[in-house]
């Protein structure tokens, strides 16, 4: 079984670090190239990036737990989570016409609100980048024979230093490729494990009581999740597109920065998420209801053993595995590294040399253009492997302290991102204060709310505290943007 894995990554390391240099484009590489991949992106590849975002590990796994446990009501978050994309589509123009996320609240609040969302962002995507690789650790555990922890520490490694490398060899465009064939091995290797699932099903579940597993009593949901849990990950579904900034910065990277493809890609994005993981990770889930007291540790070696006697599917596994956390992580790395060079470090030298505009002849020529970008995009490179190692230690650490349940850590997670939700909503409608402290007040609160909810429950034990801390971060930033909106009397209308 370890030999079977170890071959498995080591042939997948071959082929994504290949990938990575192979798509890159030739030549000069400016920031314009590899952060938005020159907005040349076809619409199948835009929808690809889009999903990764969403197909990840955890999200597959969460999703097969909560179809596990509740049936096809698993289904009502992932719902949310796709329509989150028809209703972000709704704003494709500005999105399209921005320098992304923090660009944008930064032409429409000014002052400090740029550099404040742009921290708050680099938290969140690290943080993620810490959750993806907890998730890595634990899958990859059910893998592991006495004394074999090399291997699987091995096998999680290789995964994060192979899409390092290909991220940072060939930015978006690279990343664009590796994803969209990831999607391709991730969504076929889980096809193939829930036929395996139906098939030994007809052996070994006679006595299964399916109405239940298919569709329990309403409120299961609710009640597996608690209820202010459930209100946080319906919330969390609806609201993500807007304040992650990957998707900001995929939709921006479009062919042509065409608003109807760049609605049409969203709109296909969500359709894509509902199917895999959410009918597909529903289905594995409901599949695996013969098995009494599945918990979030505990899914692994169950699919694991429905595999094992045949290696064949056992690679199958190991490639879905190590496809959802690498198409995940990839844009997780370049979303940071995009923040901190042009909302944070080098925001002067990007707007000076007007590094996100596509490079005009005179400055592929210039000699202090090429310096300029060439000292940025290795700066980039230095700081984002340095971001790797700290995310997934961070993490760790705090998960190990206060013993956190894998799926339990998204709460911790995402109060960052969903601080930017009300300065981000504010700023779509018509009417926009020219306030520069409004958007940053507002954030900084919200984060801070956030946060002092969710140190309190960990150090009380107050599971409710902890899972309510997003929804007050979100709560809180949200009604301070909305009331000093209102209090400032200088407005300006966009059209």
């Amino acid at each position: 079984m370890q030999s079977i894995l170890a071959v498995s990554i080591a042939g997948l390391a071959v082929i994504f670090l290949a990938m990575g240099f192979l798509t890159k484009r030739p030549g000069f590489q400016s920031v314009w190239e590899y952060f938005l991949a020159s907005k040349s992106i076809q619409q199948n590849l835009i929808i690809s990036l889009l999903i990764s975002g969403s197909f990840s590990l955890n999200g597959m796994l969460y999703q097969i737990y909560l179809g596990y446990k509740v049936g096809f009501w698993a289904l009502l978050t992932q719902g949310l989570w796709a329509l989150s994309f028809v209703w972000f589509a709704q704003y494709a123009k500005e999105v399209t016409g921005s320098a992304g996320l923090h660009g944008f609240l930064g032409e429409r609040f000014m002052g400090p609100t740029r550099r404040v969302a742009a921290i708050l962002s680099v938290i969140g995507l690290s943080l993620q980048i810490g959750w993806e690789y907890g998730v890595a650790k634990s899958a990859f555990s059910a893998f592991q024979a006495p004394g074999g922890e090399g291997v699987v520490a091995y096998a999680v490694f290789t995964i994060f230093a192979v899409t390092t490398i290909y991220t940072l060899v060939g930015g978006l465009r690279s990343n664009s490729w590796s994803d969209f064939v990831q999607n391709l091995l991730k969504g076929g290797s889980f096809v193939v494990i829930a036929t395996i699932l139906l098939e030994s099903l007809t052996h070994s579940a006679p006595h299964t009581d399916w109405a239940a597993a298919i569709l329990p009593a309403p409120g299961a949901l609710g009640a597996e999740l608690g209820w202010w849990g459930l209100l946080a990950n319906l919330a969390f579904s609806l609201l993500w597109q807007f304040v992650d900034l990957t998707a900001w910065q995929t939709v921006a990277s479009a062919e042509g920065g065409d608003e109807r493809a760049a609605k049409k890609s969203l709109y296909g994005a969500g359709l894509w998420v509902f199917i895999a993981p959410g009918i597909l990770g529903t289905v594995i889930g409901i599949l695996l209801h013969p098995h009494a007291g599945l918990d979030a540790n505990s899914i692994m070696p169950v699919l694991l053993s429905a595999v094992s006697l045949q290696p064949l599917l056992t690679v199958v596994l190991v490639v879905a595995l190590a496809a959802t956390i690498m198409s995940f992580i990839d844009g997780m790395i370049l979303g940071v590294g995009f923040t901190l060079i042009a909302d944070l470090l080098f925001p002067g030298d990007v707007d000076k040399y007007k590094l996100l505009e596509r490079p005009t002849e005179a400055q592929l020529k210039s000699l202090e253009y090429q310096r300029v970008t060439a000292k940025i995009l290795s700066a980039s490179r230095v700081i984002l492997v340095a971001v790797v190692i700290l995310s997934t230690v961070a993490l760790s650490a705090v998960s190990d302290r206060f013993h956190l349940d894998l799926f339990n850590q998204v709460y911790l997670v995402i109060i960052c991102q969903l601080a930017l939700f009300g300065p981000v909503i504010v700023s779509l409608s018509r009417r926009v204060p020219i306030n520069k402290y409004v958007g940053a007040s507002s954030l900084i609160l919200g984060v801070l709310a956030g946060f002092a909810a969710a140190i309190y429950g960990l150090t009380t034990h107050n599971d409710t505290s902890v899972n309510l801390a997003p929804l007050i971060s979100l709560g809180v930033s949200l009604l301070m943007c909305v009331s000093l909106s209102r209090r400032n009397k200088i407005t300006v209308e966009y059209a």
